[in-house]
């Protein structure tokens, strides 16, 4: 049990050293034109949030038409009511998120991640299971009986496990956003973290908080000027398919 404890221990403290590395690391990334899936670029219009949808179907491969229906009956209405299209900005900004990830916004979540932000990832969820092991450990201890101290050590670990994940998934999304905020400060922006906050929020369902690029920033990244673009020169070439497709 003492060996037990330890290596958990040694999970969740390896974690957080790990976390200096990695800072390093995503620091040294370049960014790709994968975060255009993710915000609109420009000024919150039916024009722009196209050229955000064509970005989010261009990297899924496939036409949305629904949402392109969703996108100009909003249109309509407002044009009849005389009101901005971003009135409807918080639907939007909601629908076409949640859309860019596809069916399966943690499996495409994964899929775009670098091979060491997987890493990182999956040694989170390790953490998750950590207070479920050591109570089946326990009750096996106490019981004699495998099967049972299983199913005993699942229901009692369960929520201490859920509560440390979280735990660990929260400093660890402060950690970040505290760097990204440091190297916005100091460049304008702050390159591939941008986009990891994304994937992150993907992966781990929404429970995550990002950081959006700012549109000076974007532009000069992109090369496309905001005041001036076309439906015919937004392709997004820049892009294809699942972003770094978990290449380091």
């Amino acid at each position: 049990m003492f060996v037990l404890e330890g290596i958990s221990w040694l999970i969740v403290i390896g974690f957080f050293v790990n976390l200096i590395p990695f800072v390093l690391w995503v620091n040294k990334q370049k960014p790709t034109s994968e975060f255009m899936m993710y915000q609109v670029r420009g000024r919150f219009s039916y024009f722009t949030v196209l050229a955000w949808l064509d970005a989010i179907e261009n990297g899924l491969g496939k036409t949305l038409n629904r949402k392109r229906i969703q996108l100009a009956n909003w249109q309509v209405i407002s044009s009849q009511k005389r009101r901005s299209y971003a009135v409807f900005k918080p639907h939007i900004e909601k629908t076409l998120y949640l859309a860019s990830f596809g069916v399966d916004p943690r499996s495409m979540a994964f899929s775009r991640m670098r091979l060491y932000s997987k890493i990182v990832y999956i040694w989170s969820l390790v953490i998750l299971f950590i207070p479920i092991n050591f109570f089946v450990f326990y009750f096996y201890k106490e019981l004699s009986n495998y099967i049972i101290a299983t199913i005993v050590g699942v229901i009692v670990g369960i929520v201490p496990g859920l509560m440390l994940f979280n735990l660990v998934k929260k400093i660890f999304n402060s950690i970040l956003n505290f760097v990204a905020n440091f190297r916005i400060r100091k460049k304008g922006d702050a390159g591939y973290l941008h986009e990891l906050m994304h994937q992150f929020s993907g992966i781990y369902n929404g429970h995550w908080n990002t950081v959006d690029w700012n549109d000076t920033e974007k532009t000069k990244i992109t090369g496309l000027d905001t005041t001036n673009e076309t439906l015919d020169y937004i392709k997004f070439n820049l892009f294809k398919g699942k972003g770094s497709q978990g290449n380091w």
